[in-house]
């Protein structure tokens, strides 16, 4: 009997042994495991995964959104503390309650329709959130933004100029800012302003962004009193569109015109007189006679000049000029014998240089017209 009881004890302290031997080994194990993850920084029930990730864009309207979890959800908690919300967690909430789950009670599922467009959500996590072991969210609360895409049109909103306001000759280059509703990306050619001087601004630089810079060469012959955007020329190939491949609209913007917020001028028409006239025309001139003729620039406010003359046919006749305005004054006379009779009839300016208040250079040129001085000198 005492035999017995000896080898039942013995049996029962081995045992005892082999069950404290195995615990320890459990526990070990779970340290290490809790070690491991804790180095790795992702201990605890948390969040994973979000679908769209935080920072996506051009979101659809009616997304399908999802919260991966690192351990099965109490669903009970879910929708009250998993939300997607306009723009901030602490702001409206749009999700009417997640929509299913995965098999292992892992992902949660919202089903979204009606978004607004170009529109910031938020997927937000709380810390009421529960595992199905009891565990809470907690401190490990989550924030994932995303944005939906712009189904709107973009629009110009304001045309101007870094260029300073003044008169422009041929040869200055201007400076145009085309600002728009949202950010554009211009691709596959260039597109050009046109002005109303005559020519075209060609698009630089400023893709990516709600401003497109163009450039205005101003060439010779272009003339505005205040330099206006009268349409937009987008080329064949080329595109000016927002991120959801909506084109700009290219209605101008009605007192934001670039004549509505500049004064710009525009003066590259080179001086030339558009007539002439003489208070000698008709009335026949003698010997020495003097002779008065005065070129008009009606195309000018004023013009100025050094060293201008102009030759009268058919005598060769010279006569030198002096600026009054918009006009030169020419005076001369006739010679003193010797070159018969006949009417003097054309002018043609032969020197000397013609400048207008814009600083464009005027050129050799014959006056339009003819002016009638009838002459005798035997």
């Amino acid at each position: 009997m005492l035999k017995q009881t000896v080898s039942r004890l013995r049996f029962l302290l081995f045992s005892t042994l082999i069950l404290s031997a195995s615990c320890q080994q459990l526990n070990i194990v779970q340290e290490l495991d809790n070690y491991k993850k804790s180095k790795e920084g992702q201990t605890g029930f948390r969040v994973l995964s979000t679908d769209p990730v935080s920072g996506t864009q051009n979101v659809g309207l009616s997304p399908i959104v999802s919260v991966v979890f690192s351990e099965p959800v109490n669903t009970s908690t879910v929708n009250a503390n998993v939300t997607v919300r306009l723009g901030s967690c602490a702001s409206t909430i749009v999700s009417a309650g997640y929509s299913s789950t995965s098999a292992d009670f892992r992902t949660i599922v919202f089903n979204l329709t009606a978004l607004a467009n170009s529109t910031s959500y938020v997927i937000c996590v709380e810390g009421g959130l529960t595992a199905t072991n009891g565990e809470t969210i907690g401190t490990k609360r989550y924030e994932a933004v995303f944005t939906t895409l712009g189904t709107g049109v973009p629009t110009i909103t304001s045309i101007t100029s870094s260029t300073t306001d003044g008169v422009y000759k041929a040869a200055n280059l201007i400076t145009i800012q085309m600002n728009v509703s949202e950010v554009v990306n211009v691709t596959g050619g260039t597109p050009s302003l046109i002005l109303d001087s005559g020519a075209n601004a060609l698009y630089v630089s400023g893709t990516g962004t709600t401003t497109l810079v163009f450039e205005y060469n101003i060439t010779v012959g272009n003339s505005s009193n205040d330099l206006n955007v009268t349409s937009i020329n987008i080329p064949g190939g080329a595109f000016i569109q927002n991120a959801s491949l909506n084109n700009l609209s290219l209605t101008l913007p009605a007192g934001n015109n670039l004549a509505d917020l500049k004064n710009l001028q525009i003066d590259a028409v080179l001086p030339a007189p558009t007539s002439m006239n003489s208070p000698q025309t008709g009335n026949a001139q003698g010997p020495n006679a003097p002779i008065t003729i005065t070129l008009v620039y009606d195309n000018e406010t004023s013009v100025n000049g050094t060293g201008v003359t102009i030759t009268v046919a058919p005598l060769t006749l010279n006569l030198a000029c002096s600026p009054a305005g918009n006009q030169f004054n020419c005076t001369g006379n006739l010679p003193a014998t010797g070159v018969g009779s006949g009417t003097l009839s054309t002018v043609q300016i032969t020197a000397g240089t013609i400048t207008d208040a814009a600083g464009n250079n005027g050129t050799a040129t014959t006056v339009p017209g003819t002016i009638d001085i009838p002459y005798n000198v035997p």
